[in-house]
């Protein structure tokens, strides 16, 4: 076997061993960190593989994080073992040359992993300039079904009238603290979700359901929220997996009783589409924080590139005066 081959089959397999102590260590209530290490160190395939990951399976909630991420930072891992295993392997005169190419893969890979994280986060900055409120709201969430039977906090009592349904209260779980939660163990209705607003700020939800063998996700993030405001989701699960709006948002602004708008969406929900929609920020403010967001990320890209030149040329450099 070549050596360069040898070397890099053992660098994959230190790589997968460290997979797999990764995998092992998230069982502790170290998930969000575990991957963040895998996002890390298979870098910059943990972005490219991750979100690859994400146009193929769209329809996994907070997939950009735990699945994606998470997954392409495993393969990623892998790769860069194999990587830097195979240019341990070569002869000297060789590796130089190859580690120079490595580095030029990697500045490549860095350029695509921002442009493509640009794509995914450019509604961000313009979502902190137009009012959405970064602090979590409280709030009472609760489910109702068909028959009008209601599981979750109501007046701050707490009910659990639909079949099967347990409902859980914030809670701490080791240094996370994770979300009211509503478990339905054998649903087979068309559910409502309610949420009012006892602060103001922001909620998330991620409501699923079983379609055709599969769980399905919709995801709102960073909803906002104010004292006395009802918002009651209702889905078409069918539409939601087309690709098309089948989640309809009713919004009670006065705590009349009365849904005075009335909003719909696909699969993923954020604030700036929220805020759009029910009017409260404008198309045209969205264009020009995304084209400064641009010019941020074109002026970084610039800067890495500049900066691995200049260690490329040094490399090079540092070879010939060795060759002398």
């Amino acid at each position: 076997m070549k050596a360069w081959l040898k070397g890099g089959l053992i660098g994959a397999g230190v790589g997968l061993v460290i997979t797999i102590i990764l995998i092992f260590l998230s069982r502790f209530s170290l998930g969000e960190s575990i991957v963040t290490f895998f996002v890390v160190i298979g870098f910059p395939w943990s972005f490219i593989i991750g979100y690859i990951l994400l146009i193929i399976f769209p329809y996994y909630g907070d997939a950009p994080l735990f699945f994606a991420g998470g997954f392409g930072g495993l393969i990623g891992i892998i790769i860069n073992g194999f990587i830097i295993g195979a240019i341990k392997g070569l002869l000297p005169e060789q590796r130089k040359k190859l580690s120079i190419l490595f580095s030029k893969v990697i500045l490549i890979g860095i350029i695509i992993a921002i442009l493509i994280t640009s794509v995914f986060f450019l509604p961000r900055l313009w979502e902190a300039s137009t009012g959405c409120p970064l602090k979590k709201a409280k709030s009472e969430f609760r489910i109702y079904d068909s028959q009008g039977r209601v599981t979750g906090m109501v007046n701050g009592e707490i009910k659990e009238e639909i079949p099967h349904s347990v409902y859980f209260s914030e809670y701490k779980e080791g240094w996370k603290t994770l979300p009211e939660e509503i478990m339905i163990f054998e649903p087979n209705d068309n559910y409502t979700y309610e949420l009012f607003g006892l602060t103001k700020g922001n909620y998330d939800l991620e409501p699923s359901s079983n379609y055709e063998g599969r769980k399905i996700y919709f995801d709102a993030k960073n909803i906002p929220i104010s004292p006395g405001e009802t918002h009651q989701y209702h889905f078409d699960w069918k539409v939601l997996v087309e690709g098309k709006e089948g989640a309809t948002i009713l919004i009670d602004e006065d705590n009349d009783g009365l849904f005075e708008k009335n909003i719909t969406s696909n699969i993923e929900l954020t604030c700036g589409k929220f805020l759009i929609k029910v009017g409260r920020g404008s198309r045209f403010s969205q264009i020009f924080w995304e084209l400064f967001y641009i010019i941020i990320l074109m002026i970084i890209t610039i800067f890495i590139v500049i900066i691995s030149k200049k260690i490329i040329k040094f490399k090079i450099n540092k070879q010939k005066e060795n060759e002398i």
